[in-house]
């Protein structure tokens, strides 16, 4: 345990000697995330030609809509807040103005 207001580490449990079950795969990554008005399916790109981007999929067409080039680096996810997307790169985090990146298309 650490003690953040002096700096210190107070002491050290041992790791568990059993697994924990979550439920989920132990090393998954949230790819993809939606939107809070349902709108869109925003996937973050971590392979193949469009590798580093974001890509945005119309949920009521079910086509992809766009595509925003972000890193020369994989993204590995992706999450909404208001009206901000964020995408973790391999080399930082993006923000995008949702309602900003649908005017570009």
């Amino acid at each position: 345990m650490i003690d953040t207001i002096n700096d210190q580490l107070e002491h050290w449990e041992p790791p568990f000697d059993h697994p924990v079950d979550f439920g989920i795969e132990d090393r998954l990554i949230i790819r993809l995330t939606l939107n809070p008005d349902g709108q869109e399916i925003y996937v973050a790109l971590r392979e193949g030609e469009a590798r580093g981007a974001v890509a945005a999929i119309d949920t009521i067409q079910k086509k992809l809509v766009r595509i925003l080039d972000l890193s020369p680096t994989a993204c590995t996810s992706v999450t909404v807040v208001g009206d901000k997307l964020f995408a973790a790169c391999l080399d930082g985090v993006y923000v995008i103005d949702i309602p900003a990146w649908r005017k570009q298309q």
